[in-house]
């Protein structure tokens, strides 16, 4: 899911009520005479269970300053892992609701970047680093403000929608010490500060994270896609797309054909063609197209797919990116989301 599937999701969901008969039927299902337990009613005591649920709930979001992970390595065994922090924890509810971005690479000189995108405001905040080798094992670490040129390459064929906020004060260059943190802050105010917590060592972390397996019930993932228009082969860019409820096809001018297990009532999506083992097929405005993977898209027998050609995806892309003009897939999240 890239962040303009995000904005959306983030836009149009409401917590659904609940409907007049779901209501009927569950009061319709209650006792008239109250039960009790040790004396007290039994609905007291959901209902004091209930607040210490929430109670416990709110307390881990009040101490706990954490606000996301991100892990990196490289070919020459280091690894590096980024907690992003909030301090105080309180300030947490304020802050759940930004985007991150990282990136890291490299040979003999390692680089990355990281950033904070407040969406309220379509502000980013971050940095960039360099590792320069040193000898013995070592590297030095040098910070320098984020700069849009990065944004936009990790963005891909993404516009870029706002503008960066001036760096806070950068950690001086400095030797990367192995297992000691390394902190930078990303934004501070009178009230709070968010920082990212980074820390070198040889090797992966144990909480390193597990790859995706095998595909998943109600999730399609492509595994090295290979396209076919009307009979012939279409060179396409990109290599895994990953894996999501909708999978997608950008089409240069023509935008994307959006791919559904599950419509979700989005009558946009209309049943187009099937989904069978490791290949889609499909029907749309008089074309035949198919998909073949590597792997299992989903696993299951043989399935309909539903399909939106949601023409108005090209207006989200820079058009001087050169990936807007070949044909990529993409991931999304579901199809009750997706509008013009």
């Amino acid at each position: 899911m890239n962040d303009y599937d995000l904005d959306q999701l983030l836009d149009l969901w409401q917590a659904p009520p609940p409907s007049p008969s779901v209501r009927r039927a569950l009061a319709a299902s209650l006792p008239v005479r109250p039960r009790r337990l040790f004396g007290l009613r039994v609905r007291w005591l959901a209902i004091f269970a209930a607040a210490l649920v929430c109670i416990a709930a709110a307390d881990e979001l009040l101490t706990n300053p954490e606000l996301g992970r991100f892990y990196a390595g490289w070919d020459n065994g280091l690894y590096m892992r980024t907690i992003r922090m909030v301090s105080p924890p309180q300030a947490q509810m304020h802050w759940w609701m930004t985007g991150a971005g990282y990136s890291a690479g490299g040979q003999g000189t390692l680089h990355g970047s990281a950033d904070m995108h407040v969406r309220s405001t379509k502000t980013f905040y971050g940095y960039e680093y360099r590792l320069e080798p040193i000898g013995g094992g070592e590297y030095r670490i040098a910070f320098a403000p984020l700069q849009l040129t990065t944004l936009q390459r990790r963005r891909g064929p993404f516009q870029l929608s706002g503008s960066i906020a001036p760096s806070p004060a950068l950690p001086a260059p400095q030797s990367v010490p192995m297992g000691q943190p390394v902190e930078v802050t990303i934004y501070q105010d009178a009230t709070s500060r968010v920082y990212d917590q980074l820390l070198f060592q040889w090797g992966p972390f144990s909480d390193w994270p597990k790859k995706q397996g095998s595909a998943r019930h109600g999730v399609m993932r492509l595994v090295s896609p290979k396209l076919t228009i009307d009979g012939s082969v279409v060179q396409t860019a990109g290599g895994n797309p990953g894996s999501g409820p909708v999978a997608w096809l950008h089409l240069p001018g023509a935008g994307r054909y959006l791919i559904a297990l599950d419509p979700q009532g989005n009558a946009r999506f209309v049943e187009a063609g099937r989904i069978d083992g490791n290949s889609i097929e499909f029907q749309s405005d008089g074309h035949y197209f198919k998909i073949v993977c590597a792997e299992p898209i989903t696993p299951g027998a043989s399935r309909p797919v539903y399909v939106y050609h949601q023409q108005t995806f090209e207006s989200v892309l820079d058009p001087t990116h050169p990936l807007t003009a070949s044909p990529f897939f993409g991931n999304a999240g579901p199809a009750s989301l997706h509008v013009e």
